[in-house]
């Protein structure tokens, strides 16, 4: 017969117990979960070609909550992309410390592609919606010279505007310009401007003459204009001038006393096509002008 088997005390094992638990809970491991992420929406940015004017700065935003701390790297067009590239501007991209947000500090055309941030830790990884990034631009109008365009009293008008190239597609719409680079606007409901630049007189008056100002189509392209889903950019406008035109207004007899027929018929100008197509929550303007 052995010796006695000795029990150990019950405040013994709670006390070992106690004293493992905090290494339970040091093991516990959570794979990254992102709290920040580029939009699904498209980025636009600018490049600033002027040396006395600041560059507009962009950031894709990522950041991620895991256990232990994730690390962070990014996809350029599926690719992995490298800030440490010898041929890149050292500062120029950068990777916010802490978190994986990148912040274009001087964006340049080859800038433009497919971005996608991966946080990872040791127990898994996550990857962000995948963010277009394109640059913003809109180049001048065609150089020509102002056209002289003569129009009878009473009749329709349409007065073409050949838009400079630009992304997004830059809008359109009609002013009165200068001599001395003065804009006034056209405000009157026999004048529209139809989805191409087109501008559009139902009828020509004794007013519509140029005489201290050009007609000129104007380009814009608005940098926070929400319904082409443009974000992180300043703000600013950009204007372009061009299609000019000097308006003549003739009348029917030798001299302006003679007025044309009080009642024209109707005359369609423009109408949209009897097919368009768009996307599910976006803005659509259908046009339908008559000049008369």
């Amino acid at each position: 017969m052995g010796p006695p088997r000795r029990t150990v005390p019950a405040w013994l094992t709670l006390a070992l117990l106690w004293c493992a638990a905090p290494l339970v809970l040091a093991a516990v491991t959570i794979p990254p979960l992102l709290e920040l992420q580029p939009s699904k929406e498209e980025v636009l940015f600018t490049v600033n070609h002027d040396p006395d004017q600041a560059p507009d700065p962009f950031t894709l935003p990522c950041r991620a909550d895991a256990l232990p701390e994730p690390s962070y790297y990014w996809l350029k067009d599926g690719e992995k992309y490298d800030l440490d590239d010898e041929e890149e501007e050292h500062g120029r991209v950068e990777m916010v410390e802490g978190e994986g947000s990148l912040v274009f500090h001087d964006p340049r055309p080859e800038d433009q592609g497919t971005y996608q941030c991966v946080a990872e830790n040791s127990v898994g990884a996550a990857h962000s919606e995948i963010a277009t990034v394109k640059r913003a631009m809109m180049a001048n109008f065609p150089k020509s010279e102002p056209r002289v365009v003569t129009a009878a009293l009473g009749q329709s008008l349409s007065l073409p505007c050949t838009p400079p190239e630009g992304y997004p597609q830059p809008s359109l719409h009609w002013v009165l310009q200068t001599s001395d680079g003065g804009l006034r606007s056209l405000n009157s409901p026999r004048l529209t401007v139809d989805e191409e630049g087109t501008l559009w007189f139902s009828y020509v008056t004794p007013e519509d003459a140029s005489e201290d100002a050009l007609y000129a189509c104007a380009a814009s392209s608005a940098t926070r204009e929400s319904s082409v889903h443009i974000v992180d950019l300043s703000g600013r406008t950009e204007y372009r001038m061009g299609n000019w035109v000097y308006l003549n207004v003739s009348y029917p007899g030798d001299d302006k006393s003679t007025l044309p027929e009080s009642n024209l018929p109707p005359v369609k100008q423009y109408v949209s096509d009897h097919e368009v197509t768009a996307l599910q929550g976006d803005e659509v303007k259908l046009y339908c002008i008559f000049g008369g």
